[in-house]
């Protein structure tokens, strides 16, 4: 398999078609913190590991001329947590996007 860095681009010649690629793709992001708690980590772990996948779908889809991205980040039971966790949540994510 290729190395990370080189994934997009050979996925992209590996014969996928431009022209049948969608233009705009939605993701939710479900399941972190129990991925993380299935693996005896903790929440803010599940949650970078989250954040990174989310860096390889961008990176993909940038390669794949996606042009829109649509994440859903938070989900109603988010909001009903202690104010910690959305708030905690939403301080890692403008750290990710604001580099």
């Amino acid at each position: 398999m290729a190395a990370d860095n080189d994934l997009p681009r050979a996925l992209v010649q590996s014969g996928l078609r431009a022209e049948l690629m969608p233009q705009h793709v939605a993701f939710v992001m479900d399941g972190s913190r129990r991925w993380a708690q299935a693996r005896g980590l903790t929440t803010k772990v599940g949650y970078m590991a989250g954040t990174r996948a989310l860096e390889k779908i961008v990176e993909l889809s940038v390669a794949w001329g996606i042009r829109a991205i649509t994440v859903f980040v938070f989900s109603q039971e988010n909001f009903r947590r202690p104010e910690a966790k959305p708030s905690s949540l939403s301080h890692m994510i403008l750290r990710w996007l604001t580099g």
